[in-house]
């Protein structure tokens, strides 16, 4: 995988990486659509939320105020997200993954702590390797809730 660009905003850096199954290659419907247009917004889902590995869907998780990512994947070379964490657990410690596939899925791309009301903000940008992606948040813990995943936004 290339190497990451990763920037703090107001110092604080959080990230939710909830765990996907690691039944990485069941075919299910697609939860999310098109993201080939351009930019998308996706709401981060928790507070035990999972999802395929292969991007075919989220199988748990809520809609609440735990922040989103933005997605973007000009010319489908590279994957842009910034990922917005709200309320939180304060001055906790979370590992970030931003999934695009199987062989993608348990890797971490960062670890960061949220600030002392439980928000971060993060910019994370990689090289595309599928026609899909998403965000994992948790606390290091596979398996283990805390979790927040997005639906999978596609882009080509």
């Amino acid at each position: 995988m290339e190497e990451t660009a990763l920037k703090l905003k107001a110092g604080k850096l959080f990230l939710v990486v909830p765990f996907l199954a690691a039944i990485a290659f069941v075919i299910f419907p697609v939860a999310a659509s098109a993201g080939g247009e351009g930019a998308q917004k996706l709401a981060l889902l928790g507070q035990s939320g999972n999802a395929f590995c292969n991007g075919s869907g989220v199988f748990s998780g809520t809609a609440k105020d735990y922040g989103s990512a933005i997605f973007n994947a000009p010319g489908d070379m590279t994957v842009t997200v910034v990922v917005q964490l709200e309320k939180l657990a304060p001055n906790q410690k979370y590992v970030l993954r931003l999934i695009q596939g199987g062989s993608d899925c348990f890797a971490v791309d960062h670890s960061f702590t949220t600030n002392g009301m439980g928000n971060a903000t993060l910019y994370f940008s990689e090289k595309s390797t599928s026609g899909h992606a998403f965000i994992a948040v948790d606390t290091g813990s596979i398996f283990v809730n805390p979790t927040y995943v997005t639906k999978t936004y596609f882009h080509s």
